[in-house]
């Protein structure tokens, strides 16, 4: 379990990667030099990817550092197989043609 400062400074992290993500939004889609009506649809569709993908990135490593902190709590994520499972050993075929 991770102390309450490195909780803390993860939170602060999140806080600071959402405003810094919202305004790099609110500079594409609002700012003053967005594109005109006159552009094509292939190049606002790149630029709202090329927008939208730090965003989805930033979000990616936010869980994973969130489950490296907390191992307990991202085993629930992990898939599990019952120990009563047997397991049948397959025999090995010879390798040559079949009488």
């Amino acid at each position: 379990m991770p102390s309450s400062a490195a909780v803390a400074l993860f939170w602060v992290a999140v806080g600071v990667c959402a405003l810094a993500q919202l305004a790099l939004l609110h500079s594409f889609f609002l700012g003053p030099s967005r594109p005109s009506r006159e552009t094509t649809a292939t190049f606002r569709a790149t630029e709202t990817t090329w927008a939208l993908v730090p965003a989805l990135v930033l979000v990616v490593l936010l869980v994973f550092t969130w489950q490296a902190m907390h191992p307990a709590s991202a085993r629930r994520w992990q898939l599990i197989v019952p120990a009563s499972t047997p397991v049948t050993p397959i025999a090995p075929t010879p390798a040559g043609p079949q009488p």
